[in-house]
């Protein structure tokens, strides 16, 4: 199969679409910073950590709120983000809770007096933005295998329709 100079051009032109889209999207990445931060989060080690501000926040999304918490002791916030299950144990983290986590570890006990609850937060190696770059992979994937299947002559007649003054 014999590429002509107009087929290489469509398929040059796809790939950097495709490039072009691909590092859009890594360079637009809306929800980098919550990930940043629950990796600080699950990288921290908390002893008898309490709760003295929880603040509110939109997702980078727009598509609700999540919420952050912070001590006086530290000036970090850190996101409230739990295993994705029921909404229940989000209602535990109240100021004056105290908190216990080991460094490296998604298991969380927080104690409220003398009850104990053991949660879950999320990995942050499970939140991946994969599925933000899977559409314009496969849709310029798709084009530019079709771009490899037909003829050079089919961009010939392409180009000359496209840039034929004569009707």
């Amino acid at each position: 199969m014999k590429f002509g100079k107009i087929k290489n051009a469509f398929l040059i032109g796809d790939l950097l679409f495709l490039c072009a889209s691909l590092a859009i999207i890594c360079i637009t990445d809306p929800l980098k910073s919550t990930r940043e931060e629950l990796k600080i989060f699950y990288e921290k080690e908390f002893v008898n950590f309490s709760i003295d501000n929880i603040i509110t926040i939109p997702t980078p999304q727009g598509k609700g709120d999540y919420k952050l918490f912070s001590s006086s002791l530290q000036q970090e916030y850190f996101p409230i983000l739990l295993e994705i299950r029921d909404d229940a144990p989000y209602n535990l983290f109240k100021v004056g809770t105290i908190i216990n986590k080991p460094a490296f570890s998604d298991d969380l006990t927080i104690r409220e007096g003398e009850v104990t609850h053991h949660v879950k937060i999320r990995n942050p190696k499970d939140e991946s933005s994969t599925g933000d770059y899977l559409f314009p992979t496969v849709i310029l994937g798709f084009v530019f295998i079709l771009f490899l299947i037909l003829p050079n002559t089919f961009f010939e007649n392409l180009l000359n329709m496209m840039f034929n003054d004569k009707e």
